[in-house]
């Protein structure tokens, strides 16, 4: 119906009311939606209006005052105080029986940049806290589901604050059977926050920065050297597969800057040529999973099924990020997964993890504030929406001549990468239309070329759903970016 007519409008908030009422009408409905609408605007003290024409159509508006929060409002961070470097780093204990709950908790988590493990019980819990407890790896902050089997969330909870031997850190409990009343009424626990599932992304981020937050005492300190060093493994041989010469030499730098010694192979053949001439020349095979002549998933398979190699350490590193990547990896014989753009921390935590030789600290990897640098003071405000200057100089440790190198070298290699996606468009090619996204998709996170990185994934998105219409206007689009972008980074 395109609009509705003037005898119609004064009754049409009314319950069970529709503007055409024949049996012929071209919509159903109960007529209810609208009396509910004007009940919850006016309970707010808001007023709910419409306008109409007939043969136009209708604008409904409604209108209610807000008080405006506080700047110190808990939950109400400014954009400075509502940071995520102020939590990265932090160590979460994730405890629930419910194994989809771990996995929503544990990507959610995961995305925060902070680094987790997961116990199906409160037994394991209080042991694996009794095994952290005065290392470098002990938890900061416990996730606490409350109804589980054998002793609930609140039992373990209170076992935890009685045991001065561990560490009492922050416990926030999740339940879907009740709220703080229900769960405390029959113990006194101290308790830090409450959740109720299902767990929304943004709430669990409002109650971890309630708790972490300290104007004077930021949780950078998380950050501080003898938290983040790397182990230093002097005979330690890292080879890289990966055929992007950007991403290639982002990743040599991480691993130069944390005193590893690196190869580099540019697909699956060359690095099964280079392992075989001595297998055990390597600690750990960083392993890109989408190449051309053999892939990661291949080369992984092919390492595993060899009696010299089935044992090597294989990091799958991919710009996937969807799920069944990371199964799909591990089937392939994957030892360990990470996301392109890499994150320094987490990939340290993830070095860590597979080399356990026992030697003194040498590398630091910290969370730095660059924003006070003379290089961020000089570059236009409005490239701050195009490339995240925080995180790439994070990245590459603040180097930013290397990073104009890698700009200039990146706006050189993909100046054409419009059309090339449109050629092979036209040319029903498929596959290669997906691995030139891909690869340049990679590429831009790894730079922090926020807005083209979005876009990249819009495409790959579009590619996969074949919405080949779509697709060619966004890669029209891409175009008329990778113009305005080039032309903006020239002052740097």
């Amino acid at each position: 119906m395109n609009g509705i007519p003037s005898n119609k409008l004064k009754k049409i908030f009314e319950s069970f009311e529709q503007a055409d009422g024949s049996t012929t009408r071209q919509f159903g409905g109960t007529g209810l939606g609208l009396s509910i609408s004007r009940s919850l605007v006016t309970l707010m003290g808001g007023q709910i209006a419409v306008e109409s024409k007939e043969g136009q159509g209708s604008t409904f508006s409604f209108s209610i005052q807000f008080r405006i929060p506080k700047e110190d409002t808990w939950g109400e961070f400014s954009e400075k105080t509502r940071n995520l470097n102020t939590i990265k780093g932090i160590r979460v204990l994730i405890v629930d029986d419910n194994k989809d709950s771990q996995k929503v908790l544990n990507n959610a988590i995961s995305s925060f940049c902070m680094i987790c493990e997961t116990v199906s019980s409160g037994e394991e819990a209080i042991e694996l806290l009794q095994q952290k407890t005065g290392t470098e790896k002990e938890f900061d902050l416990i996730l606490m589901d409350w109804k589980m089997p054998s002793i609930d969330g609140l039992t373990t909870a209170e076992r935890i604050r009685n045991d001065k031997t561990l560490k009492q850190a922050p416990i926030i409990m999740i339940s879907a059977f009740g709220d703080k009343k229900d769960i405390m009424w029959e113990k006194k626990v101290k308790i830090d926050a409450f959740i109720s599932k299902p767990i929304k992304k943004s709430q669990l981020l409002n109650h971890i920065f309630k708790i972490f937050y300290r104007p004077d005492e930021p949780i950078k300190d998380k950050l501080e050297p003898e938290k983040q060093a790397i182990e230093n493994f002097k005979d330690a041989h890292i080879l890289i597969v990966e055929d992007n010469e950007i991403n290639m030499e982002v990743t040599s730098r991480l691993l130069d800057s944390m005193g590893f010694k690196t190869s580099h192979a540019h697909n699956g053949k060359e690095a099964i040529d280079m392992i075989m001439i001595n297998p055990k020349a390597y600690d750990i095979i960083l392993m890109d999973m989408q190449m051309p002549i053999m892939d990661g998933y291949e080369t992984s398979s092919l390492l595993r099924k060899d009696k010299k190699t089935k044992d090597l350490i294989i990091i799958a590193m991919t710009a996937h990020a969807m799920k069944g990547d990371r199964e799909k990896c591990f089937e392939a014989g994957a030892s360990d997964y990470i996301t392109k753009p890499v994150n320094p921390i987490l990939f340290t935590e993830i070095i860590k993890k597979w080399l356990k030789t026992e030697t003194k600290p040498l590398s630091k990897i910290k969370e730095r504030d660059f924003s006070h640098s003379s290089f961020f003071q000089k570059i236009d405000k409005s490239l701050f929406k195009d490339i995240n200057f925080e995180e790439v100089m994070q990245r590459l440790d603040g180097n930013k001549d290397f990073y104009l190198k890698l700009l200039n070298k990146f706006f050189k290699e993909y100046a054409s990468i419009s059309s090339n996606i449109i050629d092979s468009l036209e040319k029903e090619d498929i596959e290669t239309t997906k691995n030139l996204i891909h690869k340049f998709k990679g590429v831009t996170g790894t730079l922090a070329l926020t807005k083209i990185y979005e876009l990249s994934k819009k495409l790959e998105y579009l590619l996969k759903e074949k919405k080949i219409k779509k697709l060619r206007e966004k890669i029209a689009e891409l175009e008329e970016m990778m113009k305005k972008l080039a032309e903006k980074t020239k002052e740097l």
